[in-house]
This record gives C-alpha cells, sequence and structure tokens, in this order.
C-alpha cells in the first residue's frame, strides 16, 4: 500500500484500532517489499501525542497456519541449501513451525 493508503486506513479506523499484517518474505524483487516503516510513519502522524499507540517494533509470527511441519521442514532445508550457495540471494527469516505434523509423503500411482 502507499503512504496514502495507509493514512486513509488510520482516518477510519482511528488512532490504535488498526491491525495490519505482512510478509517481508514474499517480495519478488530486491527492495520491494512490505516495508513496516512506512506505517509506522504514517502511524506516528496520526497518533499525535498518543505515541504509545505506536508498537516499537513489529510482531513477529513463526507459526505457520497454512502448511503442515513436514512441508515447512522441506522447504527449510531446501532453503538452507540455497542461502549455502548463495548468501546474499533474498533476506533471510527465522524457520516458520506447523501446528501438525502432517501425513508421511507417498507415492502417487496413476
Amino acid at each position: 500500500y502507499t503512504q496514502a493508503e495507509c493514512l486513509l486506513f488510520f482516518h477510519l479506523s482511528g488512532a490504535g484500532n488498526l491491525f495490519l499484517a505482512g510478509d517481508p518474505a514474499q517480495s519478488v524483487v530486491r527492495g520491494v517489499e512490505f516495508r513496516f516503516e512506512d506505517i509506522r510513519s504514517v502511524g506516528y502522524h496520526i497518533a499525535g501525542d498518543r505515541q504509545d499507540l505506536i508498537p516499537l517494533k513489529p510482531k513477529t509470527v513463526n507459526t505457520n497456519f497454512r502448511s503442515h511441519a513436514g512441508i515447512l521442514g522441506c522447504a527449510a532445508s531446501i532453503l538452507s541449501q540455497m542461502f549455502a550457495q548463495f548468501p546474499d540471494s533474498a533476506r533471510q527469516l527465522g524457520k516458520d513451525n506447523g501446528l501438525f505434523q502432517g501425513p508421511r509423503p507417498g507415492k502417487l500411482e496413476s
């Protein structure tokens, strides 16, 4: 979102009532990602004297609700190999945890 759109969100919801979520790992191009700093700067502008409404640091969620632990473990091993070979290729984030172990891999037969 642009800063103007964020400003509109803050105005519509009121100070202290807006919850935004973003994923910095979902960027496709270097330098183009969800920027928490942009949101925070608009929040400071809106909050005025109520600076206590603006969190000092974004909350980080490492629980993945869409994929089970088996898929996340496989993805983590692939990413660790990628970062070993290309350490500056992308931003390295914390490991995601799944809520469920998930089914064991199987063989598809047609």
